[in-house]
């Protein structure tokens, strides 16, 4: 009896690890290509858009490659959490200034956006897309096909999305929209 209650659980874990490895390995493919870095807050305050001009996210497999123009800045590995909500990634840096640092974060996709929130600080991941002076958290903004260059600091029609408006906007989160006066709409 007892034997067979083991061979149960045992059974029922291995089913729950395949899930969350399918799951993972379905995210991962999301991941895959070049990001433009379309927008960053950090403590509250979004960075102009020429702090970030020219930055690109190159990710292949786990790895992620963070350049500027031809310049690698920053290169990583990450495992993803799909099952939990929001959606979680810890990133482990392995060139750069934060080399061999493992920084929990969380993840969305947005149609051809990723945003993804890292606690700089390595303790937790964050619980929401927000930043707020001193909680150590930076958020950033990821497009595909979107030029380097964007956010309000371009004026009327810039923006990945043409409209003044950042693609950190009113999301599957419902986080305000940006709009192209750096204000929230």
């Amino acid at each position: 009896m007892r034997l067979a209650t083991i061979v149960v659980l045992l059974s029922v874990c291995l089913v729950a690890a395949n899930a969350q490895d399918d799951a993972a390995k379905k995210e991962l493919a999301k991941f895959q290509g070049t990001w433009a870095l379309t927008d960053v807050e950090k403590d509250g305050r979004q960075a102009g858009a020429e702090q970030f001009a020219d930055y690109k996210l190159i990710v292949e497999g786990n790895k992620r490659i963070l350049k500027k123009g031809d310049q690698v800045v920053g290169e990583s590995t990450f495992k993803l959490d799909p099952t939990k909500s929001p959606k979680v990634m810890f990133i482990t840096m392995t060139v750069g200034a934060l080399k061999d640092k493992t920084l929990p974060a969380i993840y969305e996709f947005d149609g051809d956006s990723q945003r993804v929130c890292v606690a700089l600080n390595g303790i937790s991941p964050p619980m929401d897309f927000t930043t707020e002076a001193g909680n150590g958290h930076i958020l950033q903004v990821f497009t595909k096909g979107a030029s380097c260059v964007a956010g309000p600091a371009g004026g009327a029609g810039a923006g990945p999305r043409g409209d003044g408006m950042t693609r950190r906007g009113r999301g599957e989160a419902g986080h305000a929209m940006r709009t192209g006066d750096g204000t929230r709409g």
